[in-house]
Order: structure tokens, then C-alpha cells, then sequence
């Protein structure tokens, strides 16, 4: 699943708390975690090549060795339908947490998340690294 795209899912698929950089970030660092076959903090020709001929290979449906039109659409289409989603995801956490109903977020309306930390600080050692955040963002993201 490391399709570009999936950065803005992620970002617009976080909570409110985490902006966008951060969000990119975090997805950025999975991708390169797991292009980086070899863990040596690098990602040579031969791993970039494996990576995208992986990529090629989901892209490629009917197995011909060629991306036609049909399949460039339809990724297309899967694209705009995870955006959307995701779009509508965090426009409801917006109007979620506008909890006294007039239309607007208030600084303390924005910050009550209190059991999200808690439910991504996986090992309750009260920090979240990189393995708990991105879990997070993968169980909102609903993958």
C-alpha cells in the first residue's frame, strides 16, 4: 500500500490533535520502512526497483504486463473513493466535537480526546512511538 496517496488518507484520516506534516511524515517513515528491505536505514536501486515493480504488479489486474486505461482508472477511482472517504471521516470528527452544538469548536471542545492517547499508547508506558502512532493511523484510517 505505498501509494503516494496515502499520505493525504492519512493525513485527513488523523485526529484533529496531529496535523498534516506530522501525518505525512509518519506515512513517509512506513514507506520508507518498508522499501528499506535490509534495515540499513537506506533504500538502494535494487529496493526502489523491488518496491516498484510490487506497485506495478497490483496496478496490473490482468496480469498482461502493461497498465492500460481501464487499469489506470480504476486506481484512479480507488484513489478519489479513499479520499473521499477520508474526507468525510475528519469532517466528522470536526462536527463530533463541536459537543455544545453551536456550529463551532472551541479550544476545549477541540482538545477532549482523552482516550485517544490512551488507545494508541498500546504498552501504557505513556508515550507513543513510531510502531503505536502508526497502528493509530492505520485503525482510523480503517486498513
Amino acid at each position: 500500500m505505498a501509494k503516494p496517496s496515502l499520505i493525504l488518507i492519512a493525513a485527513l484520516a488523523l485526529p484533529l490533535t496531529v496535523n498534516a506534516a506530522s501525518a505525512q511524515s509518519l506515512v513517509m517513515s512506513r514507506v520508507f520502512d518498508r522499501v528499506d528491505i535490509n534495515r540499513d536505514g537506506a533504500i538502494d536501486r535494487g529496493e526502489f526497483e523491488a518496491a516498484m515493480a510490487k506497485r506495478f504488479a497490483r496496478l496490473d489486474t490482468n496480469g498482461d504486463g502493461h497498465l492500460d486505461r481501464g487499469e489506470i482508472e480504476a486506481a484512479r477511482e480507488r484513489v478519489a473513493r479513499r479520499i473521499s472517504a477520508a474526507r468525510t471521516v475528519a469532517e466528522g470528527r470536526i462536527e463530533a466535537r463541536d459537543r455544545n452544538g453551536d456550529g463551532r469548536v472551541s479550544r476545549a471542545e477541540f482538545m477532549h480526546v482523552p482516550a485517544l492517547f490512551d488507545l494508541a499508547d498500546r504498552n501504557r508506558d505513556g508515550r507513543l512511538d513510531k510502531d503505536e502512532l502508526a497502528a493509530a493511523v492505520n485503525a482510523l484510517a480503517g486498513r
